[in-house]
């Protein structure tokens, strides 16, 4: 039994502070895939000895745990050493941020499935055996599974996500919505590897569209079953301080792919107007997308930013270039572009006329 550190849980009977009682053999290994959880670390004490409890209690017979702490300063190592008898590996070390210890826990991984689990998350009982149960069933190169947000401030919980997958791959890297909810073929991931260290805040995302660039969307499969992890937001968490940041980031990756595909004017326009991180350099194969679909739908999404911005003239264009690329518009827009704007343009200038 490993002793509990954090004084206020000794007597806790809630997960992850119980001990569950579940030894597997040898021989019961082998009937589960290998799983490798990478926990990126840095001055997280507070919460990182229930994150790691989390997921050496799942109790899963087939498991690698690997901690790569960025140098802490404060309690982790301590609750790192302390729990490092069921930890595969872990180092404490300067790095270059979250992205750069992903890409050193990959490098060092050697399951069938991998996942990451943040510092200051949590995962949900039992959450390992559902998931090996659905990848196998399911032969998923990648699962989509559940997670929910956990709000530190006021012990409130959201609804359940995950990250979606969309009809095509294009839309799929479009509009996808994201989130750290992927468990990836781990020999398809390392082909993928290693992200851009100075993405600070949509390494995810990168990695998603990295998969679907090389792979496509076949092999991703929404999971069916319970939440698997919690994802906390608290007053020094990345996700709830610099969201905005990380749109910058992904707003980059789809310019990086547009620019590949001899775009019309108006897309430079939209990038001289949406504020996106222009210090990212990618060196990624797009591999066969279609340019039609991919501009398309992407297109759609400027005419509402154009319209928002007051620039109705590029509005109109962004959704005639959607609609000619066989893209469902939305034609409350299409009104107010193409109706209410030219009536109202016109009542202003009779005005002006008679002044």
């Amino acid at each position: 039994m490993i002793q509990i550190l954090n004084p206020s849980k000794i007597n806790s009977t809630d997960w992850p502070w119980q001990i569950p009682g579940n030894v597997w053999d040898e021989d019961q290994k082998k009937d589960w895939p290998k799983i490798s959880i990478i926990t990126p670390s840095f001055n997280q004490g507070q919460f990182l000895e229930e994150t790691l409890r989390s997921i050496i209690f799942q109790n899963y017979p087939n498991l690698q745990l690997i901690v790569i702490d960025g140098g802490s300063t404060d309690e982790s190592v301590n609750i790192i050493k302390h729990y490092e008898t069921h930890i595969d590996y872990w180092v404490s070390e300067p790095d270059l941020g979250q992205t750069d210890a992903i890409n050193k826990g990959v490098a060092l991984a050697n399951g069938d499935y991998f996942y990451w689990v943040n510092s200051d998350d949590y995962l949900e009982p039992n959450a390992l055996h559902q998931i090996a149960q659905e990848i196998l069933s399911k032969n998923a190169d990648v699962l989509l599974v559940k997670i929910r947000a956990l709000f530190e401030e006021n012990g409130k919980t959201s609804k359940p996500y995950s990250a979606t997958i969309c009809e095509t791959k294009e839309h799929s890297l479009i509009n996808a919505q994201m989130s750290n909810t992927l468990f990836y073929n781990l020999h398809k991931a390392k082909t993928l590897f290693p992200l851009e260290t100075n993405l600070l805040y949509a390494m995810d995302f990168a990695l998603y569209y990295k998969f679907i660039l090389k792979y496509g969307i076949d092999g991703i499969k929404n999971s069916e079953g319970a939440v698997v992890n919690n994802y906390r937001f608290h007053e020094t968490s990345k996700t709830n301080t610099n969201l905005a940041l990380g749109k910058m980031e992904t707003r980059a990756m789809h310019k990086y792919i547009i620019d590949q595909l001899d775009p019309p004017d108006f897309f430079s326009k939209y990038f001289e107007k949406a504020k996106y991180n222009e210090s990212l350099k990618f060196d990624w194969e797009i591999g066969n997308i279609d340019k039609s679909i991919f501009l398309g739908v992407y297109a759609k999404n400027i005419a509402n930013f154009f319209y928002e911005h007051k620039l109705y003239q590029l509005a109109k264009v962004a959704l005639n270039y959607a609609k000619k690329n066989s893209q469902k518009i939305d034609y409350k827009l299409w009104f107010k572009l193409n109706i209410i704007s030219p009536y109202l343009m016109n009542k202003l200038r009779l005005i002006k006329s008679k002044i």
